[in-house]
């Protein structure tokens, strides 16, 4: 089998799998999956989204021969983010409709840099 494209891709693929081999235990007596490193984290790191991700999973447990449950697991991550994406079109809409500004206008972006975050708001460029 043939891994092409960014090698960073592919090395998230195997951080993750390898991530979720172990198990950290927990205050009392339980266990928790993994070691804490978060796919979120992975995927930011490497700049990868979520569906490339699943693409070259599948191929990278093919290729590494991960255990079926381990698949599974990556099977139902992938239908729960599917389930995620139709429910977030639909609520998105409706979100904008319910909380559109009541002046009838677009308040002006603000930058988001940490010398603006704690500046008091000016109400005077909220008019139309």
């Amino acid at each position: 089998m043939s891994l092409q494209g960014e090698v960073v891709h592919w090395l998230a693929c195997a951080l993750y799998a390898a991530c979720r081999k172990g198990s950290t235990p927990t205050v009392g007596k339980g266990l928790m999956e993994g070691n804490c490193v978060s796919l979120t984290r992975i995927l930011r790191c490497a700049k990868l989204s979520l569906i490339q991700f699943f693409s070259k999973m599948r191929k990278w447990a093919d290729m590494s021969n991960l255990s079926q449950d381990f698949r599974l697991r990556m099977d139902r991550l992938e239908r729960n983010f599917e389930v995620s994406t139709v429910i977030f079109r639909k609520f998105e809409p409706i979100f904008r409709d319910m909380f559109v500004n009541p002046q009838g206008c677009e308040a002006p972006r603000q930058p988001r840099s940490r010398k603006h975050r704690y500046q008091a708001i000016n109400w005077e460029k909220f008019s139309c």
